[in-house]
């Protein structure tokens, strides 16, 4: 009846506004408070809601103890195993059984299941529509499934028989949670080491032995203090050169830390391509449509670099185009805002980088590319004089190869094929220069902006790995 109707509308609809209220208050301090700057943007594509619905089931897994990369027969593989099962088992299985005996319920647990329900539902589609699929997303709805599921099990597969079915059913409980979790990470940022199994073994037991010392329960890296930094252990490529802000390092560093008990966590890609064969006919009316159509234009990174709030602001731009998308992203501070203006902004000019901006000169995207400058530092062999600094002069002002460090655009206007302006853009700047090839900076192949490249005529150039390991004792 209508009266029912209301009581069940005000029991889900109060905790919901009470949650995002508490949400809200915690996202003062906490580092996902960037969320509340950003507006709602959809994907443009089959591909991507395809790919966002796979990397969200991935880490849904991922939150109940999953992790992909090792053998099945290993103990991190048989743990995989079980927390496939369990996932499956708990965020499937048992809440369609729930659902099935819903009206032979007590009222009581209707209306937790139906608001739980709805609330996975909307979460759900917000993130296979949104791309918000990042594990820490999908937390929430992982608890409402072990809440759901341990009730269910509890009534229905138990059969309470005095103090011992609780007992069962807190076990349960503390078992999900504590795969949600209990999961601390240490990262791991840099070693070098000669080709010896037992001098890696004691160069990084040194760094584990120090993380378990702190609580942590596992280790993976190489990793930066922010994503800007050098990051991931090279698997592929090796007889390239890596760009400047790359590692570069030996076959058999992946053959030490393998043997050591590190699996692969995620990749990153590197792609090279052409720079001097220019944009398809398409992309180029594309990037005129989109222009007319939302009253774009390209900005100056030149006159951009003379005004300090706006170079705090194209930085506050990076920290928003990225939070959502980036693996293991970390936002600028806004001292290291102003550290980096100081050492990276004098580099950057129009004759290769844009940035396109919106009616009210807002910045809507941004290309970033430095000139290459990885056979100058070789020449130079690490020192600037005598005459280091001719090389990389020479290097900075006539280069046939670019680095593509930064492609983004602000979270209001991903999705829409802005990239297609400043790619455009970018292709007619490098032919004027004599620029003939562009290699792409790392991009975790989870990301589905990776496959941009396949656009163009590419070819992998490099693969980088971050590796985990579990170091409980």
């Amino acid at each position: 009846n209508i009266l029912s109707f209301f009581y069940m509308a005000f029991g889900i609809g109060v905790p919901t506004v009470i949650g995002y209220g508490i949400y809200k208050w915690l996202c003062r301090w906490h580092n996902m408070n960037y969320s509340h700057l950003t507006g709602m943007t959809f994907v443009g594509s089959v591909d991507e809601l395809w790919n966002n619905l796979w990397v969200m089931v991935r880490n849904m897994f991922t939150c109940i103890g999953f992790n992909g990369g090792v053998k099945l027969t290993s103990v991190y593989g048989v743990r995989n195993l079980v927390s496939l099962v369990l996932c499956i088992l708990v965020i499937f299985v048992v809440p369609a059984l729930q659902l099935r005996k819903l009206k032979e319920e007590p009222d009581s647990v209707k209306l937790f299941v139906t608001f739980g329900m709805c609330h996975n539902l909307v979460l759900v589609v917000y993130a296979i529509l949104c791309g918000l699929t990042p594990a820490r997303y999908m937390l929430t709805t992982v608890f409402v499934s072990v809440i759901i599921s341990a009730r269910y099990i509890y009534a229905h597969w138990i059969r309470p028989k005095g103090y011992r079915s609780y007992i069962w059913v807190l076990l349960f409980f503390v078992a999900i949670v504590s795969e949600c979790a209990g999961t601390m990470y240490s990262s791991r940022g840099w070693q070098d080491t000669i080709n010896d199994l037992e001098v890696a073994r004691l160069l990084l037991g040194t760094a584990e032995d120090w993380a378990r010392e702190q609580g942590m329960t596992e280790i993976h890296g190489p990793l930066y203090y922010n994503t800007l930094g050098k990051q991931g252990m090279l698997v592929e490529g090796f007889e390239n050169i890596p760009p400047f802000n790359c590692l570069y390092n030996y076959p058999y560093y992946n053959d030490l830390v393998r043997k050591l008990g590190y699996a692969k966590e995620c990749d990153w890609l590197q792609y090279k391509m052409p720079a001097d064969h220019g944009t398809t006919d398409k992309m180029e009316r594309m990037a005129g449509l989109l222009k007319q159509r939302y009253n774009l234009h390209e900005g100056s990174i030149d006159e951009l670099k003379k005004d300090p709030e706006q170079v705090r602001g194209f930085f506050k731009v990076y920290n928003e185009s990225f939070a959502k998308t980036v693996y293991n992203f970390i936002p600028f501070t806004d001292e290291e805002i102003e550290e980096e203006a100081r050492s990276v902004m004098p580099y950057l000019s129009d004759k290769a980088s844009s940035i396109i901006l919106d009616e009210n000169d807002e910045l809507v995207a941004f290309g970033i590319t430095f000139p290459s400058i990885s056979k100058a530092l070789q020449k130079a062999k690490g020192h600037l004089f005598p005459l280091g600094w001719y090389h990389l002069l020479k290097a900075l002002r006539n280069n046939d190869t670019v680095d593509l460090m930064l492609n983004g655009a602000v979270p209001a206007w991903q999705n829409k094929g802005v990239s297609a302006i400043y790619h455009q853009s970018m292709s007619v700047k490098y032919k004027a220069t004599g620029v003939r090839w562009a290699i792409a900076n790392p991009q975790i192949e989870s990301n589905g902006a990776v496959n941009v490249w396949a656009k163009y005529e590419s070819e992998l150039y490099m693969r980088r790995r971050c590796y985990v390991k579990n170091i409980e004792k």
